[in-house]
Protein backbone atom coordinates (compact mmCIF):
# COMPACT_ATOMS: atom_id res chain seq x y z
CA UNK A 1 0.00 0.00 0.00
CA UNK A 2 1.31 3.24 -1.24
CA UNK A 3 2.37 5.98 1.88
CA UNK A 4 4.07 9.17 2.13
CA UNK A 5 5.60 8.43 5.52
CA UNK A 6 7.88 5.70 7.00
CA UNK A 7 6.45 3.21 9.69
CA UNK A 8 9.55 1.89 11.29
CA UNK A 9 9.20 3.29 14.86
CA UNK A 10 6.36 4.76 16.99
CA UNK A 11 5.87 8.54 16.75
CA UNK A 12 5.89 10.36 19.97
CA UNK A 13 3.98 13.87 19.79
CA UNK A 14 6.48 16.46 18.29
CA UNK A 15 6.15 13.96 15.22
CA UNK A 16 2.55 13.47 15.47
CA UNK A 17 2.49 17.32 15.45
CA UNK A 18 4.86 18.18 12.34
CA UNK A 19 2.74 15.32 10.12
CA UNK A 20 -0.78 16.56 11.06
CA UNK A 21 0.53 20.49 10.72
CA UNK A 22 2.03 19.48 6.93
CA UNK A 23 -0.95 17.68 5.93
CA UNK A 24 -3.32 21.04 6.40
CA UNK A 25 -0.53 22.70 4.48
CA UNK A 26 -0.27 20.54 1.44
CA UNK A 27 -4.10 19.27 1.33
CA UNK A 28 -6.22 22.28 2.30
CA UNK A 29 -9.07 20.86 0.38
CA UNK A 30 -9.25 17.41 2.22
CA UNK A 31 -7.46 17.96 5.65
CA UNK A 32 -8.24 20.47 8.69
CA UNK A 33 -6.67 20.61 11.83
CA UNK A 34 -7.50 21.81 14.84
CA UNK A 35 -6.90 21.35 19.08
CA UNK A 36 -9.68 19.83 20.63
CA UNK A 37 -8.60 20.99 24.09
CA UNK A 38 -4.91 21.08 25.94
CA UNK A 39 -3.81 18.54 28.16
CA UNK A 40 -2.29 19.47 32.27
CA UNK A 41 0.99 19.51 30.48
CA UNK A 42 0.45 21.25 27.84
CA UNK A 43 -0.30 19.18 24.67
CA UNK A 44 -2.71 19.38 22.23
CA UNK A 45 -5.19 16.39 21.50
CA UNK A 46 -5.31 17.13 18.10
CA UNK A 47 -8.47 16.60 15.86
CA UNK A 48 -7.93 15.55 12.01
CA UNK A 49 -11.01 15.97 9.89
CA UNK A 50 -10.87 14.48 6.26
CA UNK A 51 -13.45 14.96 3.39
CA UNK A 52 -13.06 16.06 -0.11
CA UNK A 53 -14.86 19.79 0.65
CA UNK A 54 -15.31 20.31 -3.13
CA UNK A 55 -18.23 17.89 -2.99
CA UNK A 56 -20.03 19.44 0.27
CA UNK A 57 -18.81 20.91 3.78
CA UNK A 58 -17.13 18.47 6.31
CA UNK A 59 -21.05 18.34 8.23
CA UNK A 60 -22.96 17.65 5.49
CA UNK A 61 -21.61 14.31 5.41
CA UNK A 62 -21.66 10.78 7.20
CA UNK A 63 -19.41 10.72 9.71
CA UNK A 64 -16.34 8.07 10.43
CA UNK A 65 -14.51 8.81 13.62
CA UNK A 66 -11.14 7.19 14.79
CA UNK A 67 -9.27 7.28 17.78
CA UNK A 68 -6.21 5.75 19.17
CA UNK A 69 -4.05 5.88 22.44
CA UNK A 70 -7.21 6.48 24.66
CA UNK A 71 -5.12 3.89 27.00
CA UNK A 72 -1.17 5.24 26.46
CA UNK A 73 0.18 2.52 25.90
CA UNK A 74 -1.25 1.24 23.12
CA UNK A 75 0.66 3.24 20.72
CA UNK A 76 -0.12 0.66 17.63
CA UNK A 77 -3.36 2.66 17.96
CA UNK A 78 -2.00 5.69 16.94
CA UNK A 79 -0.12 4.85 14.33
CA UNK A 80 -3.46 2.95 12.83
CA UNK A 81 -4.98 6.06 12.64
CA UNK A 82 -2.08 7.80 11.33
CA UNK A 83 -1.52 5.44 8.65
CA UNK A 84 -5.49 5.68 7.58
CA UNK A 85 -4.76 10.09 7.23
CA UNK A 86 -1.63 9.07 5.21
CA UNK A 87 -3.04 6.41 3.00
CA UNK A 88 -6.35 9.01 2.19
CA UNK A 89 -4.34 11.73 1.70
CA UNK A 90 -1.49 10.10 -0.74
CA UNK A 91 -3.88 8.01 -2.84
CA UNK A 92 -6.92 10.91 -2.87
CA UNK A 93 -6.07 10.41 -6.69
CA UNK A 94 -7.36 6.67 -6.93
CA UNK A 95 -11.46 6.25 -7.90
CA UNK A 96 -11.91 4.16 -4.00
CA UNK A 97 -10.35 6.46 -1.97
CA UNK A 98 -11.95 9.67 -3.85
CA UNK A 99 -15.68 7.60 -3.70
CA UNK A 100 -14.98 8.07 0.50
CA UNK A 101 -13.57 11.41 0.39
CA UNK A 102 -16.50 12.69 -1.79
CA UNK A 103 -19.22 11.44 0.67
CA UNK A 104 -17.65 10.85 4.26
CA UNK A 105 -16.60 12.66 6.38
CA UNK A 106 -13.06 11.29 8.38
CA UNK A 107 -13.13 12.73 12.11
CA UNK A 108 -9.70 11.49 13.52
CA UNK A 109 -8.26 11.96 17.08
CA UNK A 110 -4.51 9.88 16.64
CA UNK A 111 -3.85 10.14 20.35
CA UNK A 112 -6.45 10.65 23.13
CA UNK A 113 -3.59 10.71 25.58
CA UNK A 114 -0.69 13.10 24.26
CA UNK A 115 0.63 13.12 27.96
CA UNK A 116 0.54 9.68 28.38
CA UNK A 117 1.70 8.17 25.50
CA UNK A 118 4.78 10.78 26.12
CA UNK A 119 5.16 9.34 29.06
CA UNK A 120 5.03 5.61 28.06
CA UNK A 121 7.30 6.49 24.84
CA UNK A 122 10.21 8.36 26.69
CA UNK A 123 10.51 6.18 30.25
CA UNK A 124 10.90 2.67 31.15
CA UNK A 125 7.31 3.18 32.66
CA UNK A 126 4.15 1.49 32.21
CA UNK A 127 0.89 3.22 32.36
CA UNK A 128 -2.73 2.69 31.98
CA UNK A 129 -3.94 6.04 30.36
CA UNK A 130 -2.34 9.47 32.03
CA UNK A 131 0.36 9.75 34.05
CA UNK A 132 -0.87 11.50 36.95
CA UNK A 133 -1.54 8.96 40.63
CA UNK A 134 -5.13 7.62 40.80
CA UNK A 135 -6.37 7.08 43.19
CA UNK A 136 -3.74 7.45 45.58
CA UNK A 137 -2.12 10.13 45.91
CA UNK A 138 1.55 9.33 47.45
CA UNK A 139 3.12 6.13 46.48
CA UNK A 140 1.56 3.09 48.42
CA UNK A 141 3.63 0.10 49.70
CA UNK A 142 5.21 -2.23 47.73
CA UNK A 143 7.06 -2.86 44.75
CA UNK A 144 7.46 0.11 42.30
CA UNK A 145 8.58 -0.77 38.96
CA UNK A 146 11.87 0.74 37.87
CA UNK A 147 14.58 -0.53 35.28
CA UNK A 148 17.10 -1.46 37.95
CA UNK A 149 19.74 -3.18 35.27
CA UNK A 150 19.28 0.09 33.33
CA UNK A 151 18.14 -2.03 30.20
CA UNK A 152 15.72 0.53 29.26
CA UNK A 153 13.25 -2.25 30.43
CA UNK A 154 11.07 -2.88 33.13
CA UNK A 155 10.61 -6.83 33.03
CA UNK A 156 9.93 -8.97 35.73
CA UNK A 157 12.12 -10.04 38.73
CA UNK A 158 12.19 -13.56 40.64
CA UNK A 159 13.18 -13.41 44.20
CA UNK A 160 14.50 -17.11 45.36
CA UNK A 161 12.32 -18.29 48.41
CA UNK A 162 11.44 -22.17 50.21
CA UNK A 163 7.89 -20.82 49.83
CA UNK A 164 7.86 -19.60 46.58
CA UNK A 165 4.98 -20.74 44.13
CA UNK A 166 7.34 -20.41 41.01
CA UNK A 167 10.07 -22.42 39.47
CA UNK A 168 12.09 -22.78 36.11
CA UNK A 169 10.43 -24.94 33.34
CA UNK A 170 13.02 -27.81 32.65
CA UNK A 171 12.38 -27.59 28.98
CA UNK A 172 12.96 -23.37 28.52
CA UNK A 173 13.88 -21.72 31.87
CA UNK A 174 12.79 -18.42 30.67
CA UNK A 175 8.89 -19.94 31.44
CA UNK A 176 7.96 -19.75 35.00
CA UNK A 177 5.55 -22.64 35.61
CA UNK A 178 3.62 -23.03 38.87
CA UNK A 179 4.68 -24.81 41.67
CA UNK A 180 3.22 -28.20 42.14
CA UNK A 181 1.98 -30.36 45.08
CA UNK A 182 4.54 -32.51 45.20
CA UNK A 183 7.69 -29.93 44.38
CA UNK A 184 9.66 -30.33 47.36
CA UNK A 185 12.68 -30.26 45.81
CA UNK A 186 15.15 -27.42 43.78
CA UNK A 187 14.50 -23.71 44.14
CA UNK A 188 11.81 -22.09 44.38
CA UNK A 189 10.82 -18.35 44.02
CA UNK A 190 8.12 -15.31 44.09
CA UNK A 191 7.61 -13.09 41.35
CA UNK A 192 6.75 -9.54 40.80
CA UNK A 193 7.91 -6.37 38.70
CA UNK A 194 11.32 -5.11 38.63
CA UNK A 195 11.62 -2.38 41.36
CA UNK A 196 12.31 -1.07 44.47
CA UNK A 197 9.89 -1.79 47.25
CA UNK A 198 8.30 1.47 49.20
CA UNK A 199 8.31 1.01 52.97
CA UNK A 200 10.06 -2.27 52.90
CA UNK A 201 9.48 -4.21 56.43
CA UNK A 202 11.82 -6.63 55.63
CA UNK A 203 9.97 -9.74 54.22
CA UNK A 204 6.89 -8.66 52.42
CA UNK A 205 7.57 -8.70 48.72
CA UNK A 206 4.67 -7.74 46.77
CA UNK A 207 3.56 -5.24 43.68
CA UNK A 208 2.31 -1.98 45.10
CA UNK A 209 -1.29 -0.48 43.54
CA UNK A 210 -0.74 1.00 40.27
CA UNK A 211 0.68 4.82 40.58
CA UNK A 212 -0.78 5.70 37.29
CA UNK A 213 -4.39 3.46 37.79
CA UNK A 214 -6.45 5.84 35.84
CA UNK A 215 -8.39 3.83 33.04
CA UNK A 216 -10.06 6.79 30.68
CA UNK A 217 -12.09 3.88 29.33
CA UNK A 218 -13.85 3.22 32.25
CA UNK A 219 -14.60 7.29 32.85
CA UNK A 220 -17.84 7.67 30.68
CA UNK A 221 -21.05 8.43 31.74
CA UNK A 222 -23.03 5.35 30.27
CA UNK A 223 -23.14 2.97 32.99
CA UNK A 224 -20.48 3.99 34.69
CA UNK A 225 -19.54 2.78 38.55
CA UNK A 226 -17.18 4.07 41.44
CA UNK A 227 -13.29 2.89 41.21
CA UNK A 228 -13.93 0.25 43.71
CA UNK A 229 -16.21 -1.33 41.47
CA UNK A 230 -14.86 -0.65 38.20
CA UNK A 231 -10.91 0.14 38.76
CA UNK A 232 -9.83 2.81 37.02
CA UNK A 233 -13.00 4.54 36.92
CA UNK A 234 -12.14 7.61 38.24
CA UNK A 235 -13.71 9.60 41.01
CA UNK A 236 -16.78 10.76 38.76
CA UNK A 237 -17.56 10.37 34.99
CA UNK A 238 -15.68 12.51 32.72
CA UNK A 239 -13.10 13.94 35.07
CA UNK A 240 -9.95 14.08 33.05
CA UNK A 241 -9.80 16.45 30.35
CA UNK A 242 -9.31 14.33 27.57
CA UNK A 243 -12.57 12.09 28.48
CA UNK A 244 -14.40 14.71 28.63
CA UNK A 245 -13.18 15.92 25.03
CA UNK A 246 -14.26 12.93 23.64
CA UNK A 247 -17.61 13.01 25.04
CA UNK A 248 -18.30 16.51 24.12
CA UNK A 249 -17.35 15.56 20.46
CA UNK A 250 -19.24 13.32 19.90
CA UNK A 251 -22.40 14.61 21.49
CA UNK A 252 -21.80 17.89 19.22
CA UNK A 253 -21.75 15.80 15.94
CA UNK A 254 -24.41 13.84 15.66
CA UNK A 255 -23.32 12.90 11.64
CA UNK A 256 -20.95 10.15 13.34
CA UNK A 257 -22.51 6.95 12.24
CA UNK A 258 -19.28 4.53 13.00
CA UNK A 259 -15.99 4.58 15.25
CA UNK A 260 -12.92 2.83 15.12
CA UNK A 261 -10.97 2.93 18.83
CA UNK A 262 -7.66 1.39 18.00
CA UNK A 263 -6.17 -0.55 21.08
CA UNK A 264 -4.04 -3.51 21.88
CA UNK A 265 -3.57 -6.17 21.69
CA UNK A 266 -5.15 -9.71 21.34
CA UNK A 267 -5.93 -8.98 17.45
CA UNK A 268 -9.75 -9.05 17.75
CA UNK A 269 -12.45 -6.79 17.11
CA UNK A 270 -14.51 -6.00 20.35
CA UNK A 271 -18.05 -4.57 19.84
CA UNK A 272 -20.89 -3.97 22.05
CA UNK A 273 -22.63 -4.43 24.68
CA UNK A 274 -20.24 -4.28 27.21
CA UNK A 275 -22.19 -4.29 30.43
CA UNK A 276 -25.23 -6.63 29.36
CA UNK A 277 -26.03 -9.81 27.06
CA UNK A 278 -25.96 -9.60 23.12
CA UNK A 279 -29.19 -11.15 23.38
CA UNK A 280 -30.98 -8.37 25.66
CA UNK A 281 -30.55 -5.76 23.09
CA UNK A 282 -32.02 -4.48 19.83
CA UNK A 283 -31.42 -7.21 17.31
CA UNK A 284 -31.74 -5.05 14.38
CA UNK A 285 -28.77 -3.59 15.44
CA UNK A 286 -26.36 -6.69 16.44
CA UNK A 287 -27.22 -8.00 13.08
CA UNK A 288 -25.99 -5.01 11.99
CA UNK A 289 -22.78 -5.93 13.45
CA UNK A 290 -23.09 -9.53 12.53
CA UNK A 291 -23.43 -8.82 8.72
CA UNK A 292 -20.00 -6.44 9.06
CA UNK A 293 -18.38 -8.80 11.36
CA UNK A 294 -17.91 -11.36 8.37
CA UNK A 295 -15.68 -8.34 6.48
CA UNK A 296 -13.40 -7.94 9.25
CA UNK A 297 -12.56 -11.58 9.40
CA UNK A 298 -12.21 -11.84 5.85
CA UNK A 299 -9.99 -8.53 5.59
CA UNK A 300 -7.77 -8.60 8.31
CA UNK A 301 -8.04 -11.98 9.64
CA UNK A 302 -8.99 -10.77 12.77
CA UNK A 303 -12.14 -12.88 15.04
CA UNK A 304 -14.90 -10.44 16.10
CA UNK A 305 -15.91 -11.07 19.65
CA UNK A 306 -19.38 -9.37 21.66
CA UNK A 307 -17.64 -7.59 24.78
CA UNK A 308 -20.30 -8.81 27.30
CA UNK A 309 -20.54 -12.80 25.80
CA UNK A 310 -17.29 -13.91 24.45
CA UNK A 311 -14.69 -11.45 25.48
CA UNK A 312 -15.52 -11.43 28.96
CA UNK A 313 -17.51 -14.64 29.13
CA UNK A 314 -21.18 -13.14 30.75
CA UNK A 315 -21.83 -12.96 34.36
CA UNK A 316 -20.02 -15.24 36.25
CA UNK A 317 -16.78 -13.82 34.46
CA UNK A 318 -14.30 -12.60 37.41
CA UNK A 319 -13.60 -9.24 35.05
CA UNK A 320 -16.13 -6.13 34.30
CA UNK A 321 -16.49 -3.39 32.26
CA UNK A 322 -18.57 -0.34 33.09
CA UNK A 323 -18.24 3.28 32.06
CA UNK A 324 -16.50 2.16 28.52
CA UNK A 325 -16.19 4.78 25.68
CA UNK A 326 -17.96 1.45 23.86
CA UNK A 327 -20.64 1.49 25.51
CA UNK A 328 -21.39 5.28 25.36
CA UNK A 329 -20.79 5.53 22.12
CA UNK A 330 -23.40 2.90 21.25
CA UNK A 331 -25.69 3.27 23.50
CA UNK A 332 -25.56 6.70 24.50
CA UNK A 333 -25.45 7.93 20.85
CA UNK A 334 -26.52 5.30 18.57
CA UNK A 335 -22.95 4.85 17.10
CA UNK A 336 -21.68 1.67 15.76
CA UNK A 337 -18.78 1.18 17.54
CA UNK A 338 -16.08 -1.18 17.81
CA UNK A 339 -12.61 -1.58 19.49
CA UNK A 340 -9.90 -2.66 17.65
CA UNK A 341 -7.29 -4.97 19.81
CA UNK A 342 -4.78 -4.54 17.30
CA UNK A 343 -1.26 -6.95 17.31
CA UNK A 344 -2.58 -10.42 17.27
CA UNK A 345 0.54 -11.96 18.85
CA UNK A 346 -1.46 -14.86 20.24
CA UNK A 347 -2.20 -16.08 16.50
CA UNK A 348 0.76 -15.32 15.29
CA UNK A 349 2.26 -17.76 17.89
CA UNK A 350 -0.51 -20.66 16.93
CA UNK A 351 -2.31 -19.60 20.31
CA UNK A 352 -6.26 -19.94 19.93
CA UNK A 353 -7.61 -16.91 21.43
CA UNK A 354 -8.38 -17.48 25.37
CA UNK A 355 -11.61 -15.69 25.51
CA UNK A 356 -14.03 -15.71 27.38
CA UNK A 357 -13.19 -15.95 30.71
CA UNK A 358 -9.82 -15.58 30.24
CA UNK A 359 -8.30 -15.24 34.19
CA UNK A 360 -9.96 -18.97 34.90
CA UNK A 361 -7.59 -20.70 32.26
CA UNK A 362 -5.80 -23.21 33.34
CA UNK A 363 -2.27 -22.86 34.68
CA UNK A 364 -1.25 -25.45 32.09
CA UNK A 365 -2.71 -23.91 29.79
CA UNK A 366 -1.03 -20.49 30.30
CA UNK A 367 2.62 -21.89 30.46
CA UNK A 368 2.13 -23.87 27.28
CA UNK A 369 1.39 -20.16 25.50
CA UNK A 370 4.54 -18.99 26.94
CA UNK A 371 6.38 -21.67 25.57
CA UNK A 372 4.66 -21.00 22.11
CA UNK A 373 5.16 -17.49 22.24
CA UNK A 374 8.87 -17.90 23.27
CA UNK A 375 9.48 -20.21 20.45
CA UNK A 376 8.27 -18.27 18.09
CA UNK A 377 10.06 -15.33 19.00
CA UNK A 378 13.14 -17.30 18.56
CA UNK A 379 12.28 -18.46 15.40
CA UNK A 380 11.17 -15.00 14.22
CA UNK A 381 14.79 -13.13 15.13
CA UNK A 382 13.02 -11.74 18.07
CA UNK A 383 15.24 -13.02 20.64
CA UNK A 384 16.42 -9.91 21.99
CA UNK A 385 13.37 -8.83 23.45
CA UNK A 386 13.25 -11.40 25.76
CA UNK A 387 15.79 -11.59 28.14
CA UNK A 388 17.41 -14.86 30.19
CA UNK A 389 16.77 -14.66 33.94
CA UNK A 390 19.90 -12.50 35.14
CA UNK A 391 21.32 -12.46 38.02
CA UNK A 392 21.17 -8.96 40.04
CA UNK A 393 22.10 -7.79 43.52
CA UNK A 394 18.82 -5.86 44.59
CA UNK A 395 19.71 -2.77 47.26
CA UNK A 396 16.80 -4.27 49.44
CA UNK A 397 16.68 -7.79 48.86
CA UNK A 398 20.12 -9.58 47.68
CA UNK A 399 19.91 -12.15 44.65
CA UNK A 400 17.59 -11.51 42.90
CA UNK A 401 17.30 -12.19 39.05
CA UNK A 402 16.07 -10.20 36.26
CA UNK A 403 14.29 -11.24 32.78
CA UNK A 404 11.27 -12.00 30.53
CA UNK A 405 10.02 -10.21 27.55
CA UNK A 406 9.63 -6.67 26.81
CA UNK A 407 6.35 -5.69 27.59
CA UNK A 408 6.02 -2.47 25.66
CA UNK A 409 7.17 -3.22 22.35
CA UNK A 410 6.95 -7.06 22.18
CA UNK A 411 3.70 -8.21 24.16
CA UNK A 412 1.47 -5.16 24.05
CA UNK A 413 2.67 -3.42 20.83
CA UNK A 414 3.94 -5.17 18.07
CA UNK A 415 7.86 -5.41 17.26
CA UNK A 416 8.38 -2.45 14.88
CA UNK A 417 9.31 -5.36 11.97
CA UNK A 418 5.83 -5.67 11.73
CA UNK A 419 3.88 -2.51 12.51
CA UNK A 420 3.64 -1.55 8.83
CA UNK A 421 1.90 -5.21 7.90
CA UNK A 422 -0.04 -4.40 11.38
CA UNK A 423 -1.32 -0.44 10.32
CA UNK A 424 -1.75 -1.52 6.81
CA UNK A 425 -4.52 -4.05 7.87
CA UNK A 426 -6.89 -2.39 9.46
CA UNK A 427 -6.73 0.64 6.94
CA UNK A 428 -8.10 -2.01 4.25
CA UNK A 429 -10.95 -2.92 6.50
CA UNK A 430 -12.13 0.64 7.43
CA UNK A 431 -11.94 1.34 3.62
CA UNK A 432 -14.51 -1.17 2.75
CA UNK A 433 -16.54 -0.52 6.40
CA UNK A 434 -16.90 2.80 5.27
CA UNK A 435 -18.56 2.39 2.35
CA UNK A 436 -21.56 0.99 4.39
CA UNK A 437 -22.38 4.35 6.22
CA UNK A 438 -25.93 5.62 4.81
CA UNK A 439 -25.89 8.26 1.97
CA UNK A 440 -29.00 9.53 0.72
CA UNK A 441 -29.83 10.01 -3.01
CA UNK A 442 -32.40 11.46 -5.29
CA UNK A 443 -33.30 9.16 -7.96
CA UNK A 444 -35.42 11.28 -10.31
CA UNK A 445 -37.30 14.74 -10.24
CA UNK A 446 -40.27 14.50 -11.99
CA UNK A 447 -41.86 17.57 -13.89
CA UNK A 448 -45.17 17.59 -15.20
CA UNK A 449 -46.85 20.54 -16.49
CA UNK A 450 -50.59 21.22 -15.24
CA UNK A 451 -51.57 24.29 -17.27
CA UNK A 452 -51.59 27.99 -16.37
CA UNK A 453 -48.09 27.90 -14.80
CA UNK A 454 -49.14 25.10 -12.79
CA UNK A 455 -46.68 21.72 -12.17
CA UNK A 456 -46.54 19.07 -10.48
CA UNK A 457 -42.56 17.93 -9.10
CA UNK A 458 -42.21 14.59 -7.56
CA UNK A 459 -38.84 13.85 -6.22
CA UNK A 460 -38.13 10.03 -5.46
CA UNK A 461 -35.75 9.98 -2.27
CA UNK A 462 -33.71 7.27 -1.56
CA UNK A 463 -30.69 6.13 0.59
CA UNK A 464 -28.09 4.14 -1.54
CA UNK A 465 -26.15 2.84 1.84
CA UNK A 466 -25.87 0.08 3.76
CA UNK A 467 -26.84 1.28 7.17
CA UNK A 468 -30.17 3.35 7.84
CA UNK A 469 -30.25 6.68 7.57
CA UNK A 470 -30.24 7.18 11.80
CA UNK A 471 -27.68 4.86 11.72
CA UNK A 472 -28.67 2.20 14.43
CA UNK A 473 -32.06 1.66 16.17
CA UNK A 474 -30.21 2.52 19.40
CA UNK A 475 -30.95 6.24 17.79
CA UNK A 476 -34.12 6.38 17.38
CA UNK A 477 -34.05 5.01 20.91
CA UNK A 478 -33.16 7.56 22.82
CA UNK A 479 -35.36 9.66 20.70
CA UNK A 480 -32.43 12.23 18.61
CA UNK A 481 -32.82 11.01 15.72
CA UNK A 482 -33.72 14.22 12.81
CA UNK A 483 -36.44 13.45 10.37
CA UNK A 484 -35.03 13.49 6.60
CA UNK A 485 -35.99 17.50 5.38
CA UNK A 486 -36.77 17.69 1.50
CA UNK A 487 -36.57 21.36 0.17
CA UNK A 488 -38.31 22.29 -3.23
CA UNK A 489 -36.57 26.21 -4.18
CA UNK A 490 -36.05 27.79 -6.78
CA UNK A 491 -37.12 31.86 -8.36
CA UNK A 492 -40.48 32.91 -8.27
CA UNK A 493 -42.13 29.74 -6.67
CA UNK A 494 -45.57 29.76 -4.91
CA UNK A 495 -46.14 26.41 -3.13
CA UNK A 496 -50.11 25.53 -3.94
CA UNK A 497 -49.62 22.33 -2.85
CA UNK A 498 -46.59 20.74 -0.26
CA UNK A 499 -44.54 23.08 2.19
CA UNK A 500 -41.34 24.36 0.81
CA UNK A 501 -39.45 22.08 3.07
CA UNK A 502 -40.85 18.39 4.19
CA UNK A 503 -40.12 16.27 6.30
CA UNK A 504 -40.61 12.52 5.53
CA UNK A 505 -38.34 10.67 8.53
CA UNK A 506 -35.82 8.05 7.96
CA UNK A 507 -34.97 5.58 5.52
CA UNK A 508 -33.70 2.32 5.61
CA UNK A 509 -30.81 0.63 4.08
CA UNK A 510 -29.55 -1.84 1.69
CA UNK A 511 -29.49 -3.87 5.30
CA UNK A 512 -33.38 -3.66 5.88
CA UNK A 513 -34.64 -5.83 3.08
CA UNK A 514 -34.87 -9.79 4.25
CA UNK A 515 -33.21 -11.84 1.44
CA UNK A 516 -32.11 -15.31 2.02
CA UNK A 517 -32.12 -19.12 0.16
CA UNK A 518 -35.41 -21.46 0.13
CA UNK A 519 -36.53 -24.31 -1.66
CA UNK A 520 -37.50 -22.51 -4.34
CA UNK A 521 -34.61 -20.49 -4.89
CA UNK A 522 -33.51 -16.77 -3.33
CA UNK A 523 -35.87 -14.61 -2.04
CA UNK A 524 -36.67 -11.13 -1.14
CA UNK A 525 -38.79 -9.13 0.92
CA UNK A 526 -38.32 -5.23 0.61
CA UNK A 527 -39.25 -4.32 4.09
CA UNK A 528 -39.08 -0.44 5.49
CA UNK A 529 -39.11 1.98 3.10
CA UNK A 530 -35.75 2.39 1.42
CA UNK A 531 -37.28 5.14 -1.11
CA UNK A 532 -40.16 7.52 -0.59
CA UNK A 533 -42.01 10.13 -2.85
CA UNK A 534 -42.30 13.74 -2.37
CA UNK A 535 -44.66 16.14 -4.16
CA UNK A 536 -45.34 19.49 -4.53
CA UNK A 537 -47.79 21.38 -6.64
CA UNK A 538 -46.14 24.76 -7.46
CA UNK A 539 -47.44 27.58 -9.46
CA UNK A 540 -44.07 29.51 -11.51
CA UNK A 541 -43.22 31.56 -14.82
CA UNK A 542 -40.47 28.61 -15.60
CA UNK A 543 -36.77 27.95 -15.37
CA UNK A 544 -35.56 25.67 -13.09
CA UNK A 545 -36.00 24.10 -9.21
CA UNK A 546 -33.96 22.57 -7.15
CA UNK A 547 -34.64 19.44 -4.86
CA UNK A 548 -32.22 19.18 -1.72
CA UNK A 549 -32.59 16.38 0.63
CA UNK A 550 -30.64 16.57 3.95
CA UNK A 551 -30.22 13.80 6.90
CA UNK A 552 -28.32 14.63 9.57
CA UNK A 553 -26.68 10.87 9.87
CA UNK A 554 -26.77 10.74 5.75
CA UNK A 555 -25.38 13.40 4.22
CA UNK A 556 -27.21 15.60 1.70
CA UNK A 557 -27.74 15.76 -2.40
CA UNK A 558 -29.30 17.74 -4.86
CA UNK A 559 -30.75 17.74 -8.18
CA UNK A 560 -31.77 20.52 -10.03
CA UNK A 561 -34.76 19.94 -13.25
CA UNK A 562 -35.71 22.15 -15.52
CA UNK A 563 -40.16 23.44 -15.37
CA UNK A 564 -41.15 22.31 -19.00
Amino acid sequence: MKSTHKYEHYYNYEEITTILKSYAEKYPELFKLSSLASTKEGREIWLAEMTNTETGAFCEKSGYFLTGNIHAGEVTGCMCAMYFIDYMLTNFEEPGVRKLLDSVTFYIIPRVSPDGAEHYLTTPNMLRSVNEMFPFAELQSGVQPTDLDGDGVIRKMIVPSPYGGWKKDKDDPRVMVKRRPNDVDGIFYNVCAEGLIEDFDGYTVENAPLKYGLDLNRNFPFNWDTNNKQQGAGFYPLDRVESRTLAGFIVSHRNIVAAINFHTYSGVYLYPPAFKSKKDVDQFDMKIYDKVNKMISEITGYKPLNIKDEFIGGDKAKMSVVGSFDDFLHFGNGVMDYTVETWDLWTRCGIELPFPDFLNKPDEEFEENLRKIYKWADESDLGSYIKDWTPFEHPQLGPVEIGGEDPKYFTQNPPVKFLLEEVEKHTKFMLQHALSLPKLEIHKVNVTSLGADIYKVEAYVYNGGFMPTYGLKEYLTLKLAKDIEVELTGDDLSYESGKRLQKIGQLEGYSNPSTGHGFFGITSNPGEATEKRVTWIIKSKGGEVTVTVCGERAGTAKMTVALS
